[in-house]
């Protein structure tokens, strides 16, 4: 019922930074997300334009209307998330973070399981998702617990219920217009411990859907910077 800036002047949780770094997608993801794109954009007018997702979702239910256009209308928005959630710049960018922070206990959030164990085997870390078996996943939570420093990436599955004091630096390099999911994956992040302030990198897909997914998903939030890469790893 409070926002979570309000939780951090009431020294609920600790005061934290986001750092939000554009990476470029390579020409052959360039590709694909462009394409994509311009079969949303065609559905789009096909199906008549501002409201096209309420016009798809209805069709889609059983209202007549162009029900293949409805279905490409989703499927090209599958497909550019897809891309730009799967971007392979990510990767490495993660890696320099992680190097940044190699005494640090770091948390990832990717967008699909498939990237969270690739950022897992790019970072040398573990991977916790909806993958794992529930022992499996107890068993990763309780190592993650006892160290000091590692990696834990995740997908979705530690957007609620994780509390660990100790990890005070996230990257997320999955993201949703969703404010809330942004919010929970913050609050994993930030659990008060005296003297902590957390460090938050987003990375995003710039001139992308991404792009904007980022502004609404942060909207609510303070402390919010957009900066490059090589100027933060100075």
């Amino acid at each position: 019922t409070i926002t979570l800036d309000r939780c951090v002047e009431l020294g609920l949780v600790a005061p934290y930074d986001i750092i939000c770094i554009p990476v470029e997608m390579t020409e052959e993801e360039q590709a694909a997300y462009k394409k994509a794109n311009n079969l949303f954009v065609q559905m789009k007018y096909r199906l008549g334009g501002f409201d096209a997702f309420k016009q798809a979702q209805a069709i889609l239910a059983g209202a007549p209307g162009d029900k293949g256009a409805a279905a490409q209308f989703f499927n090209a928005i599958r497909q550019r998330k897809q891309v730009v959630q799967h971007a392979e710049n990510k990767l490495e960018a993660a890696k320099e973070i992680a190097d940044y922070h190699i005494e640090d206990k770091i948390l990832t959030f990717g967008g699909t399981n498939e990237f969270t164990n690739l950022m897992a085997d790019r970072l040398g870390a573990t991977a916790y998702h909806s993958g794992k078996t529930q022992a499996q996943r107890r068993k990763i939570l309780e190592a993650f617990n006892k160290s000091t420093t590692s990696i834990l990436c995740s997908t979705k599955a530690l957007n609620q219920g994780f509390d660990v004091p100790d990890v005070g630096v996230g990257i997320i390099a999955g993201l949703e217009s969703k404010t809330l999911s942004m919010i929970q994956r913050v609050g994993r992040l930030i659990r008060f411990k005296e003297g902590k302030r957390g460090r938050i990198y987003i990375l995003y897909v710039p001139n992308s859907q991404e792009e904007k997914w980022l502004e609404s998903a942060t909207k609510t939030l303070s402390n919010v910077k957009r900066e490059d890469l090589t100027s933060i790893l100075k």
